[in-house]
């Protein structure tokens, strides 16, 4: 049994509005996806920029040790060669704490990667609901189509049929 037209209508019409809606939330997702490759990209750029930095106290702390042994060689005051040898330690605890602040920004730098990879399923995800959705309405309407040319069809044989019996007209040619 079909639908009657009317309820054939609806469908198709509600197909559409879920597209729409499908249509909408790729939107949201994409726009997530965006925010999040942002956040993630800013978390690389951080790690970066920490390891650059700690190149930088790694390469003072040696020009500062090549300093305190020539301060000692040349130089008679102690509180020299003291003050170059605690400027160097300082660089090197400086250089511990960038070690751990950079193995904490890895850290975050990979669950941004992870929130990325989750957010570009979900958008893939929604596309593919909204592909779907549009093969469901061609395929809808494609049918309406079919239906209604079916219709057409036997209200034609119908209405010619009844004119022969009333008319005594030739039979319609099978085509």
């Amino acid at each position: 049994m079909t639908l009657p037209l009317a309820k054939r209508a609806w469908a198709f019409i509600m197909a559409i509005r879920n597209s729409r809606g499908y249509a909408t939330l790729l939107r949201v997702r994409k726009r997530q996806e965006d925010l999040k490759a942002g956040a993630f990209a800013e978390a690389q750029r951080n790690v970066r920029r920490a390891e650059a930095e700690r190149t930088d106290i790694l390469a003072y702390q040696q020009r500062i040790v090549y300093g305190a042994e020539r301060a000692s060689k040349t130089l008679e005051d102690p509180v020299s060669v003291r003050q170059y040898l605690l400027f160097e330690r300082h660089l090197a605890q400086r250089s511990v704490d960038k070690d751990s602040e950079i193995g904490t920004l890895k850290h975050v730098a990979e669950d941004r990667r992870q929130e990325l990879e989750t957010s570009m399923k979900d958008r893939r995800m929604v596309e593919r609901l909204l592909e779907r959705s549009h093969e469901e309405r061609e395929r809808r309407r494609a049918e309406m189509e079919r239906k209604a040319a079916d219709e057409v069809a036997s209200i034609r044989a119908a209405l010619f049929a009844t004119a022969q019996r009333n008319e005594g007209l030739p039979r319609m040619a099978e085509t």
